[in-house]
Parts: structure tokens; C-alpha cells; sequence
């Protein structure tokens, strides 16, 4: 019996982003993880589990220069009823 070996690839990723100084960016970062799960064993199960980021995304918005203040007030409110 032939046994594989293993090999995990590194994926590179490049984000360019432009501020300005005048604008307030609203950034949300998704990241996703997989686990991988390995077997093998010949007769009894030998199990080997990794645990790897397998994408992320960036996404942005430009908010308006009253936005922080004003979703920090909303929050507040929501939070006293």
C-alpha cells in the first residue's frame, strides 16, 4: 500500500485600499476556516485534524462623517430599554 503525502498550498492574497483623511471607511473582515480531518491509519483509525484559514473577504464602505457618533447613540438607547 502506496501511502500520500500530505501537502497543504499557501494561497497569497493582496488588498490596496485608499483613504481619505476627510471620510470615515466602514471595513468588515470575514475569515473562514476549515478543518480538515486525516485517516491514516492501515488497520485502526488514526485521525489527524488541522485547523486552517481557507478564504477571507474585506469589504468596505465609506460612512458619512456622522456615522460613528450616531450608531454609538443608537446603541446606547437600544441598550437602556
Amino acid at each position: 500500500m502506496k501511502l500520500s503525502k500530505q501537502q497543504v498550498r499557501n494561497i497569497v492574497k493582496k488588498n490596496y485600499q485608499a483613504f481619505d483623511p476627510k471620510r470615515p471607511i466602514f471595513t468588515q473582515v470575514m475569515l473562514k476556516q476549515q478543518e480538515t480531518i486525516i485517516d491514516d491509519g492501515i488497520l485502526f483509525r488514526n485521525e489527524n485534524s488541522q485547523q486552517f484559514l481557507n478564504n477571507y473577504e474585506i469589504n468596505n464602505q465609506k460612512a458619512d462623517i456622522r456615522f460613528i457618533p450616531q450608531a454609538i447613540q443608537y446603541m446606547a438607547q437600544i441598550t437602556q430599554i
